[in-house]
């Protein structure tokens, strides 16, 4: 714990848990899984997609962008998502609850790349802002669906939009994505 943090170790034994077979901790796999999982699935989608933000809009986005996400499939796709991380964690199967919160990850990732924001920034900015908006809003459901399981993590992602309590992470996870209105007035 002091070497990697908590988060870590509660990410990779959750990972390998032995739900239905057996499982070994080994010093490869924790390597390999937080390097192949949660710093180029989750660490590297946040980075690139935030630096982008601020880079091109540190002074604000318009209203049009910041209320996108509420128009677009993938957010579905990522309550829908979220939902069944919850009921999966109510039937006590932790690693699939943890599973799907990484396919999230991918969702995002996956939806964030086939935009391409920093390619049509060149052509439309604007097309480049909402892509950066929804992606931004994603980010935030992805990090509520994260809080049972790696809480630091998912807090250090939340204030990176600003101050974020513990009531909206709350409000996030139960499925309130207005609340996401909230924290955009933040960032």
């Amino acid at each position: 714990v002091e070497k990697f943090g908590s988060d870590a170790l509660r990410y990779y034994l959750t990972a390998i848990s032995p739900e239905g077979s057996d499982s070994s901790f080994t010093w490869d796999g924790f390597q390999a899984r937080l390097n192949g999982e949660l710093a180029n699935n989750i660490g590297n989608l946040v980075n690139r997609c935030l630096k982008f933000w601020k880079k091109n809009w540190g002074e604000g986005m318009s209203e049009e962008a910041l209320q996108s996400y509420l128009k677009i499939a993938k957010v579905d796709e990522l309550k829908l998502k979220l939902n069944e991380v919850r009921e999966s964690l109510n039937q006590k199967e932790i690693k699939k609850a943890l599973e799907i919160t990484m396919q999230m990850g991918h969702l995002t990732n996956e939806y964030f790349s086939d935009r391409a924001p920093w390619a049509s920034f060149k052509e439309d900015p604007k097309v480049a802002e909402l892509t950066i908006a929804e992606t931004g809003a994603m980010i935030l459901i992805v990090a509520a669906a994260l809080n049972p399981f790696l809480p630091e993590l998912s807090r250090n992602m939340f204030n990176l939009f600003g101050e974020v309590s513990n009531e909206s992470i709350s409000k996030i996870y139960q499925g309130e994505f207005s609340e996401i209105d909230e924290l955009f007035k933040l960032a």
